[in-house]
């Protein structure tokens, strides 16, 4: 339904594609929501690392190279989302050239992005290079600290997971209800 509506648009803006990007994750499909972003950049006519591989079928579902195109650069939503299915599908290769596309276009990294980044490496198993993006990052939300401690307990580090809750609550001075949600249930999940 949303990639029939997003076909029949004459003229298609980065808000448009990024809501077919969202479609894509929300609806499970998140090959499909890559390759939006690739046909997105292509269309732009933003240069992609060559070494960025989506499927042949994501690449189709998201258009023609002769689409009518206004201002198509992703923004953070559009690269958040896309994140989002690297995380689902444990596409790290995916996740890091999206990574150097960010630096290379020099994307402002926003919590959001960044928290993104941190929850990919997480998911594709690369806990260190998570905490490294982490322990970057000067500002912080109640997101990027949950994301944080959750991907310790997924990978069965309960101690760091409660190191990471301490530091938070130590430099933020109170605990918000919502933390419980995460960080508990990582300690728990990790025995």
């Amino acid at each position: 339904m949303g990639r029939k509506v997003f076909e029949k648009m004459t003229a298609r803006d980065a808000v448009d594609w990024t809501t077919l990007v969202i479609w894509y994750v929300h609806n499970g499909v998140e090959d499909k929501a890559l390759g939006c972003l690739v046909e997105m950049v292509r269309l732009d006519q933003v240069d992609i690392q060559p070494n960025f591989r989506m499927t042949e079928g994501g690449l189709q579902a998201c258009g023609n190279r002769d689409d009518i195109a206004l201002d198509l650069k992703p923004n953070n939503a559009t690269l958040v989302t896309v994140l989002t299915a690297c995380s689902s599908l444990a596409g790290l290769h995916n996740g890091e050239s999206i990574n150097q596309f960010i630096h290379e276009q020099g994307i402002y990294m926003n919590v959001s992005l960044a928290t993104a980044l941190v929850d990919m490496y997480a998911k594709c198993r690369k806990i260190n290079r998570a905490k490294q993006l982490f322990d970057l990052r000067e500002e912080r939300d109640a997101i990027s600290w949950n994301v944080m401690i959750f991907a310790y307990g997924m990978h069965g580090d309960a101690v760091a997971a409660f190191e990471i809750f301490q530091l938070m609550e130590n430099l933020r001075g109170q605990i918000l209800s919502l933390f419980w949600d995460f960080a508990l249930p990582a300690c728990v999940q990790s025995y």
